[in-house]
């Protein structure tokens, strides 16, 4: 006599079970994905920062040597031929410097913060101060942080032009 064994099911997820997976997936990657966006934006601040301490060096060593702060950024000064790209200026391309011939001693920081067709860069040669201008994107609040950290600064306000 031949006993037969019932057959073994197997069990395949339901389409209910499978869209809570992807729903828990998508609630994980709204939670996850804004944190890389910070961290890269933070850590393009940070390279920013060390390309604005690099050229403030070179101006500092120009003042030793002649006197006088240089009225131009000379691109001889650094290896590459140019000065180092503002990573924060995802537009420029080159490193565009806005000289600010206007500008007084008094005057540490650019009337206006955000990156312009002009430049990426600010430069006050009467002081020797240079700044990194910071992209026009987000709130006030945002872009006075990214400028601040950029520059190493404690800025009041975006139009503050005095520490």
């Amino acid at each position: 006599m031949i006993t037969t064994q019932p057959l073994s099911r197997h069990r395949a997820f339901t389409l209910v079970e499978i869209l809570i997976v992807v729903v828990i997936l998508g609630i994980l990657a709204s939670i996850v994905i804004p944190q890389f966006s910070n961290a890269t934006s933070q850590s393009k601040a940070s390279a920013t920062a060390s390309v604005v301490r690099t050229v403030q060096a070179k101006i500092f060593e120009s003042f030793a040597t002649t006197g006088a702060y240089p009225e131009t950024i000379d691109n001889d000064w650094f290896v590459e031929g140019s000065v180092p790209i503002n990573p924060l200026a995802a537009t420029q391309r080159s490193p565009v410097m806005l000289y600010d011939t206007a500008a007084t001693a008094e005057v540490t920081h650019p009337a206006t913060k955000t990156v312009a067709a002009t430049g990426a860069f600010w430069y006050n040669p009467t002081n020797g101060t240079i700044r990194a201008l910071v992209p026009d994107t987000g709130t006030d609040a945002e872009k006075l942080e990214l400028y601040n950290t950029a520059n190493a600064t404690s800025v009041a306000s975006l139009t503050a032009t005095t520490d």
